[in-house]
């Protein structure tokens, strides 16, 4: 097992941040986008509940929540506590501090290299809900189709949002499906961004695993700035860049096909100069095992920025926006091809066999604005976003061995999409103690929602089917065939939900 070295804050191997100035908020407000302290919001006023205890988004649309009168467990989990994990990216720093949340990471296997398949309960990964600042998350572009987690499923990419960017993380999982519907059957997530209208943060975190790769180094900053007289917008930029590892086992297979009896020279079939390539070429140890794969955590290069923001307008009416961009560059790889495997084999370009190299470019950005106002007696929250995320995705140092000679040996495998629009409208009301209860709230909203998922074709050598495709060739661009024609598409769906919800403190027995 792999023991990992940190060394933050400078290499100087003092752990925690480094804070050019504290001005954390400790009191937060329960709407759906935080509000910086000291300014209170007029609709929900932050005075009544205790300073020292936590409020939370999810688990109830009624009036603001401590820890013990939320009507279901809420599991929050402060930024100070995601940094002293020692993790790097934020789902591994959710899983090392929620029970019973996972997220898997994987050396050889399709999607699951550029986005973390996530989940709750041992359940699918589509089957949580992502939401951040209470607004739902756009999903990932890639279908998993590997064998791993979430098999068929399209996940949420907790690591495309930077994890300076978040003040705290609220995990609900009892009962979620019935205050968010299907989408939340095995929990919710949800992302409260920083809010801090003042202050910088720092942060410089490098790592070197003792088998000496995997070199380490993520770099972040968060400002906090005043805007207007009591808003605020706060920034976060994050670079993150860590160099593969190889745990590969030895590789005790055939390596070379057998040579001819008798050998009189070289075949098309076996381009050796010698009947015994693997003694006399020197390309591989002439006896035993001998490592020969990549097979680790990837190589990876992330740059990510995030934006959230609020200004009152008037005392009942507040304007607020969110959004991100993130580009993450991973390198991963495929199995050794071993040239005695006929298949996969192009021994005219690659005699000695041949490791794919199956690098991929990730895009996801998004942003959501909206406005919460007083009407009456009502509280109302309307907002609009829209999130992005596509991947292009290569395959090197390969071939199309169906092509022969006439293969190349870099590919464009193609591009899929999935783009997300979101329109909702929420508006709740307190009516106090009215019929008797302790307390009683009307919750009723709508929300539209449109998707767009979309595949672009690869070039054409990397999902030709050649010639030698008849004599047991493997067709397409080897390690990650690529999108052919026929699998290209643009497709799109509309969905319209509405909610009615109704929350009441019965007795004092029952909370």
């Amino acid at each position: 097992m792999d023991r990992t070295i940190k060394i933050r804050a400078l290499l100087a191997g003092v752990s925690g941040f480094c804070l050019f100035s504290a001005a954390t908020a400790q009191a937060q407000s329960a709407g759906p986008a935080p509000v910086p302290a000291p300014a209170a919001s007029a609709a929900e006023p932050a005075a009544e509940v205790p300073t020292e205890q936590e409020i939370t988004v999810i688990g109830s649309r009624g009036r603001p929540r401590t820890d013990v009168e939320r009507p279901v467990a809420v599991d929050v989990v402060s930024a100070e506590e995601l940094a002293s994990t020692g993790q790097t990216d934020l789902g591994q720093q959710v899983q090392f501090t929620s029970p019973s949340f996972n997220s898997s990471k994987f050396g050889i296997n399709g999607a699951t290299n550029f986005a973390d398949p996530a989940s709750l309960r041992g359940m699918s990964p589509d089957q949580v809900l992502l939401l951040v600042n209470g607004k739902r998350r756009h999903q990932f572009s890639a279908l998993n189709l590997n064998v791993s987690p979430g098999l068929g499923t399209v996940v949420s990419d907790l690591n495309a949002l930077p994890s300076m960017a978040v003040k705290r993380i609220e995990v609900l999982r009892d009962g979620a499906a019935a205050q968010y519907g299907s989408d939340a059957i095995a929990g919710v997530i949800n992302l409260t961004l920083a809010d801090n209208a003042s202050g910088t943060r720092a942060s410089l975190t490098s790592g070197i695993h003792d088998a000496g790769d995997g070199f380490t180094v993520k770099a972040g900053i968060n400002q906090g700035l005043r805007l207007g007289g009591s808003g605020f917008i706060n920034l976060t930029l994050e670079y993150f860049r860590s160099q593969a590892t190889n745990r590969s086992d030895p590789y005790d297979g055939v390596l070379y096909p057998t040579a001819p009896s008798p050998f009189t020279g070289p075949t098309a079939a076996f381009p050796y100069t010698t009947a015994n390539p693997r003694v006399d070429c020197g390309v591989y140890p002439a006896n035993g095992a001998f490592v020969v794969g990549n097979y680790g955590s990837n190589q990876n290069r992330t740059y990510q920025g995030f934006v959230n923001s609020e200004l009152p307008l008037s005392e009942n009416l507040t304007a607020y926006a969110f959004g991100g961009y993130s580009r993450k560059d991973i390198r991963a790889f495929g199995f050794f091809r071993a040239p005695a495997t006929f298949a996969n084999s192009a021994l005219t370009i690659f005699p000695d066999g041949y490791i794919p190299r199956l690098p991929g470019r990730s895009i996801d950005y998004s942003a959501l604005g909206g406005l919460r106002f007083e009407l009456g007696s009502w509280k109302v929250d309307g907002s609009y976003g829209y999130g992005h995320n596509h991947l292009d995705q290569n395959a090197l140092n390969t071939v199309n061995a169906s092509l022969g000679a006439a293969s190349p040996t870099n590919f464009y495998v193609g591009r899929t999409s999935f783009g997300q629009h979101v329109a909702d409208l929420v508006v709740t009301r307190d009516f106090g103690t009215a019929f008797g209860l302790q307390s009683l709230n009307l919750a009723a909203g709508v929300q539209w929602r449109r998707d767009n998922f979309k595949v672009d074709r690869g070039d054409p050598a990397s999902y030709a089917i050649g010639p030698l495709t008849a004599s047991g060739k493997a067709s397409g661009s080897n390690g990650r065939p690529g999108y052919a024609p026929q699998d290209e598409n643009d497709l799109s769906r509309s969905n319209v939900g509405a909610f009615i919800d109704i929350e009441a403190d019965i007795t004092e027995a029952l909370r």
